[in-house]
């Protein structure tokens, strides 16, 4: 053990051991790597918004019956940047059992998905020839009846509910944030639509 002031020029002397022995531009490299390592990780270098905790359990709805989900549904809420509600566009989803697809269509369908979308397991659909699964349209949540539904992927870097009305059902509504809260979404940034 050193004691005293002893302790302190140990100290002092290994890190000057330490520190002479890398190059200036070395340590600037890594001090600079340790930065953009920081700010991958606050999301500092332009990936999409995250809208849910990505340490919360997420999962797609087990009981998904691609006939039932299939039709066209309203935008009811949807998250965005504070301020800009998103507006009550439908959106449709036309089954081709043959080709056990859907075509996802209108001005209310996620930018950036594709059609046609196949369902690769139960409530998730991803894009023909696409392996990501970053490219996967999550149902998250449906009614018994499949009025409403909630859907996302699995980052959380979109998610919108959906319904067979422009209005949505309150009380469906409120089942629909109660999955998104559960999941770990932002509730904050879920507007309702115009």
């Amino acid at each position: 053990m050193i004691a005293g002031g002893r302790w302190k020029g140990a100290v002092t002397g290994m890190h000057k051991r330490c520190t002479s022995r890398t190059p200036p531009v070395h340590r600037r490299s890594a001090a600079l790597a340790g930065l953009l390592l920081l700010l991958a990780g606050c999301g500092g270098l332009g990936e999409a918004p995250g809208y849910r905790n990505p340490e919360a359990p997420i999962a797609a709805t087990t009981r998904f019956e691609p006939a039932r989900f299939a039709g066209t549904y309203y935008v009811v809420a949807a998250f965005a940047a504070e301020g800009q509600a998103p507006h009550a566009l439908p959106v449709s989803y036309a089954w081709d059992g043959a080709a056990e697809t859907f075509a996802e269509g209108g001005p209310g369908a996620p930018e950036a998905r594709f059609a046609p979308l196949e369902v690769i397991k139960p409530g998730r659909l991803r894009p023909v020839g696409r392996s990501n699964v970053e490219d996967e349209i999550w149902v998250l949540w449906t009614d018994a009846d499949y009025r409403t539904v909630v859907i996302s992927d699995r980052a959380g870097s979109f998610g919108q509910i959906l319904d067979r009305s422009p209005g949505g059902s309150p009380d469906r509504i409120a089942a629909a944030r109660d999955i998104l809260d559960w999941y770990g979404f932002d509730l904050s940034k879920l507007e309702m639509a115009k």
